[in-house]
């Protein structure tokens, strides 16, 4: 069925003016909203119509305004109740950085979703533990991040592991059925590197032949590769000293690293099969698991 239907206009319109005043506060009825020709404003102006028009004018606009501020401080206290709730005994919220603050508030007092707002008490309860956790740049990312963004990033925590205190993803083949099953098709991972999470080589660019890797350089012992995925942690011994350890054909930015740390990702069984074999066709003798 079309919206405006031919000589009954009056429900979608009416629908439409509610829409809109649920979302920013009251607007003019209906049959207040008309185009007036240019030659006509001038002498309406200055008539004791335009004024009373004015004048409601004046009263809608400041309950737009009043309904606007009031949905801001609903979200800033829901985001706020969130962070408290996941605020640990040792957290020193005294060195949030005030600037820092400012910014996140000024960002999350628009965001409503629920979802989305428990993604934002995260990061302040995270920035309250450790001061300096989410730089500037990544408060932007989220405020353009959309709720199905969200939602990707958690699914692509489930195949990332933590090497020497930071954040790594493995994706062995953006077409390997275990991405896809999950959900992380070739636009998912297109559309994350857009929004700045990660860098993706889908195997046009340079580095077609052996993906992203990183250099191992401050260990005890240089054959051997520590790493832990969730609450478990590996040890796999390396052919050479401070081998080049490939990971793939994607690589998180800083940001995709300090939001994965708390995207709420919960660990893949089929992923460290995955990670082994592919790290076996490589430099990687596989595995020493330490319990």
């Amino acid at each position: 069925m079309a919206l405006i239907e031919v000589g009954d206009l009056g429900v979608p319109i009416n629908t439409l003016v509610e829409k809109i005043s649920n979302a920013i506060g009251h607007i003019a009825e209906p049959h207040l909203i008309r185009r007036r020709a240019a030659a006509e404003a001038a002498a309406l102006i200055t008539s004791t119509k335009a004024k009373n028009i004015a004048a409601t004018l004046e009263a809608r606009t400041a309950a737009r305004i009043e309904h606007q501020q009031i949905k801001r401080q609903i979200n800033i206290e829901s985001v706020a109740a969130i962070a408290f709730d996941n605020l640990s005994p040792q957290a020193t919220p005294e060195k949030i950085d005030d600037d820092w603050l400012s910014l996140f508030f000024r960002h999350c007092e628009l965001v409503s979703d629920e979802q989305m707002q428990t993604l934002w008490g995260r990061i302040l309860a995270t920035e309250a533990e450790r001061s300096g956790a989410f730089s500037k740049r990544t408060l932007a990312i989220v405020a353009t991040l959309s709720k199905l963004d969200a939602e990707d990033i958690t699914t692509l925590g489930q195949f990332c592991v933590k090497i020497e205190s930071e954040q790594h993803c493995l994706v062995t083949d953006h077409n390997h059925p275990l991405y896809i099953k999950a959900g992380l098709k070739w636009s998912k991972f297109k559309h994350l590197a857009t929004a700045g999470i990660i860098v993706f080589d889908d195997g046009g660019g340079l580095l077609r032949s052996s993906g992203y890797g990183i250099q191992l350089t401050n260990q005890s012992d240089p054959k051997l590769f520590n790493f832990s995925y969730f609450d478990r942690e590996y040890q796999l011994e390396l052919t050479q000293p401070h081998a080049h350890i490939h990971m793939g054909s994607v690589m998180l930015t800083d940001s995709g690293k300090e939001l994965i740390e708390i995207c709420g990702a919960t660990a893949n069984h089929e992923f460290m099969p995955e990670a082994f074999r592919y790290w076996r066709n490589r430099e990687v003798i596989v595995p020493i698991s330490v319990p």
